[in-house]
């Protein structure tokens, strides 16, 4: 996606291009979604940039070229992105959401898009998260890990967290 790749140009680049609004030390972790990019800082601060329908979470739905600041506070310990939505976890295992929310995404219990993070329904203990391309899962410290959303039907998605679709610790890969 152009918007994505930061540079400003109107044309695709084939090739890698260095962020001059992201110096290399100002990012510990970045996350890709379908529209949209995201940089975790290591204060905790959230970068957002590319297209946006909510996914920056500062209260706006413009595209931004260059990276800038997310509404999220400054205690997330991870990133994840969705198709367009965007995922925080915040140090006191809490998960935040933001975005498009059209299969329930967010995990906040409707289908409303949200343009600043709000903290997804039941879910605390987590210790990593990602999004899909329109559903989120959180990994919890006991090894369970929680889904919510679906790509199905309105009547059949499920908008909040649901208890744990692996009861234990999921098995190890074979070596």
């Amino acid at each position: 996606m152009k918007i994505q790749m930061n540079h400003g140009l109107a044309r695709a680049v084939l090739g890698a291009l260095a962020l001059a609004a992201l110096p290399a030390a100002a990012a510990a972790t970045l996350a890709l979604g379908g529209i949209h990019s995201m940089a975790l800082r290591p204060d905790g601060a959230v970068l957002v940039w590319g297209g946006n329908v909510g996914e920056f979470g500062n209260g706006y739905d413009n595209d931004a070229y260059a990276p800038i600041r997310s509404r999220m506070s400054r205690d997330a310990i991870a990133v994840a992105a969705g198709s367009a939505h965007s995922l925080a976890l915040r140090r006191d295992g809490t998960v935040w959401a933001w975005g498009n929310n059209d299969n329930g995404q967010l995990g906040v219990g409707d289908r409303q898009v949200r343009k600043s993070p709000v903290a997804v329904a039941d879910l605390a203990g987590v210790v990593a998260i990602a999004g899909g391309g329109g559903h989120s899962l959180a990994l919890k410290a006991d090894g369970t890990v929680w889904a919510w959303a679906t790509t199905a039907p309105a009547s059949s998605a499920t908008a909040r967290p649901r208890p744990p679709c692996c009861r234990s610790r999921c098995p190890a890969s074979p070596a």
